[in-house]
C-alpha cells in the first residue's frame, strides 16, 4: 500500500492489480481499516498510521460499529436539526391556506401576514414552503401582461380600437385568443 496525494494505493502482489482508496471518504478508510485487520493480519498500530487515524480507540469504535450494526454505521450521522423548527407543519399549512384564499397574494405579502400573527418567517422560508407543494405564482410574461391589460369592456367595435372585433357569443377562451392574436399582429404592424 502507498499514498498519492489523497489516495491509498493498495496494490495485490499475486494479480498485479490495485484500487485507489479516496481518503477524504471516512467510511471508505474505516471499511478498509476492517478489512485489513480481519484479511491481512496486521496489527492494529501500523494499520492505524496506514490510514492516518491518531488512536487505537478511533479503529475500535469503527470496529464494534460494524461488527453490531454492519456497513451502515460507518457512515457519519448528520448533526444539527432535522426538522425546521421556523417553517412548522402548522406554519406550512397556515401559509398555503393563505396562499389559497387569495391567489394573488406573493411570499413577501403572505410573510407580512404571517409576522403580524406572531410567527417569525422569512419570505424565502416561505417561498420554499410554496415551492415544496408545488404552489407557485407564475411570473407574467410580457404578453400576457398586455393582453390581460385590456378588458373585454375596452375592447369594442370601433375602428379607433387595434383590438376591435365582435365579442358576441364566444367563449371567454376564444376572447382571449382573438385578443392574443390581435395583440401580436398590433405589435408586427407597429415595428414596421
Amino acid at each position: 500500500m502507498r499514498r498519492e496525494g489523497e489516495y491509498l494505493i493498495v496494490e495485490a502482489p499475486e494479480t498485479g492489480r490495485s484500487f485507489k482508496i479516496d481518503t477524504t471518504s471516512s467510511p471508505q478508510l474505516k471499511y478498509e481499516m476492517i478489512r485489513m485487520y480481519y484479511l491481512e493480519d496486521h496489527p492494529v498500530d501500523e494499520i492505524i498510521s496506514i490510514f492516518g487515524y491518531s488512536s487505537r480507540q478511533s479503529f475500535y469504535t469503527a470496529l464494534d460499529s460494524f461488527n453490531k450494526k454492519g456497513i451502515g454505521a460507518l457512515i457519519p450521522k448528520s448533526t444539527g436539526p432535522q426538522k425546521s423548527y421556523r417553517r412548522t407543519e402548522k406554519v406550512e399549512q397556515r401559509i398555503i391556506e393563505i396562499r389559497f384564499d387569495d391567489r394573488t397574494k406573493d411570499m413577501y405579502e403572505i410573510a407580512n401576514i404571517l409576522q403580524e400573527e406572531g410567527c417569525k418567517i422569512s419570505a424565502r422560508s416561505v417561498a420554499r414552503t410554496l415551492s415544496n407543494y408545488g404552489i407557485t405564482l407564475k411570473k407574467k410574461n410580457e404578453k400576457e401582461a398586455l393582453v390581460n391589460e385590456f378588458s373585454l369592456e375596452e375592447v369594442g367595435t370601433t375602428s379607433e380600437n387595434p383590438f376591435a372585433s365582435s365579442f358576441t357569443n364566444q367563449s371567454q377562451v376564444q376572447i382571449e385568443k382573438e385578443l392574443e392574436d390581435n395583440l401580436i399582429r398590433h405589435k408586427g404592424t407597429c415595428r414596421q
